[in-house]
């Protein structure tokens, strides 16, 4: 039985397993709870649309061409920082002319084969730094294991008030650890509400984030019910908040059922995007993206 909202409820010491969500629990309550409790810091937004059109493209390329532009990129760099010409890459890395003349091109995309053939004649020192500032600015999608030791304190928690079933509680953790939610459930085959409720005290308020989608099909079947899954992510991502990008780290939580999916993030970590080859690397990715 759900708690009242308006109060809250104390939370147990039960150390159940995280994987363990209730089988009904589509998270319909806690999103109502959220609207009724007076002065909850959220603001709330609700839209209906076609599912086709909630199915948005992620944040990051696959995995594949995630790589390709990595190293398309390390090549482009290390041109420029040298002062070669793309005939000069040429011969230091014993390809054809013909294969990179068109390097510097918008659009270029090279083989995986040609591409790694590249990266393997450039210095090491100088790869290393670059993969140091690949990974310092690019966005990224971590699976993570459902484990408390990986996750904040106030993550955990959420995800073991989530697991007693009670929506006072979830609703505190909600509060109190400055997270957001959002809620997708399927009103019929072609009708998508989509409910988002974002918390006023973080950063991201002042940005237009939202997490990756889930990905969700329509069953027609509403008698039986499945056992809601669990997945946990961390989404590095640049931000623009009040004209300076910040690399944030931002912890998701995706529970999905039976023509529904419940999402919970708050932001992990965040630092100042502030090194010119970091925002040049991460300007060509937002277009090689686009």
């Amino acid at each position: 039985m759900a708690g009242d909202p308006a109060k809250g409820i104390g939370r147990g010491n039960s150390d159940t397993d995280l994987r363990d969500i209730p089988q009904k629990h589509d998270f319909g309550a806690t999103i109502k709870a959220l609207k009724d409790r007076a002065n909850a810091p959220f603001r709330i937004s609700e839209r209906r649309v076609q599912p086709s059109n909630a199915a948005l493209k992620s944040e990051t390329l696959d995995t594949i061409e995630f790589e390709i532009f990595k190293i398309t990129e390390m090549a482009r760099r290390w041109i420029v920082e040298n002062g070669l010409s793309p005939y000069k890459l040429a011969l230091t890395t014993g390809t054809s002319p013909s294969q990179v003349h068109r390097i510097m091109e918008p659009g270029w995309t090279p083989s995986l084969k040609l591409a790694r053939r590249i990266a393997s004649t450039l210095p090491e020192d100088w790869v290393n730094d670059f993969e140091l500032d690949c990974n310092a600015c690019l966005p990224r999608i971590f699976h993570l294991h459902h484990s408390p030791e990986i996750s904040s304190d106030s993550f955990t928690q959420l995800l073991r008030d989530i697991d007693g079933r009670e929506t006072g509680p979830i609703l505190d953790s909600l509060i109190e650890g400055q997270f957001s939610i959002r809620r997708y459930a399927y009103l019929s085959r072609t009708e998508l509400e989509i409910v988002t409720a974002d918390h006023t005290g973080t950063a991201l308020i002042d940005s237009d984030y939202s997490p990756p989608p889930p990905r969700m099909t329509w069953s027609p079947d509403t008698k039986g019910s499945r056992t809601p899954g669990c997945v946990l992510l961390i989404h590095r991502i640049p931000i623009m908040v009040k004209d300076r990008i910040n690399l944030y780290s931002i912890h998701i939580a995706e529970y999905s059922g039976k023509n529904w999916a419940t999402q919970f993030w708050k932001i992990d970590t965040s630092k100042d995007l502030t090194s010119m080859r970091q925002l040049d690397i991460l300007k060509a990715y937002l277009a090689e993206k686009a």
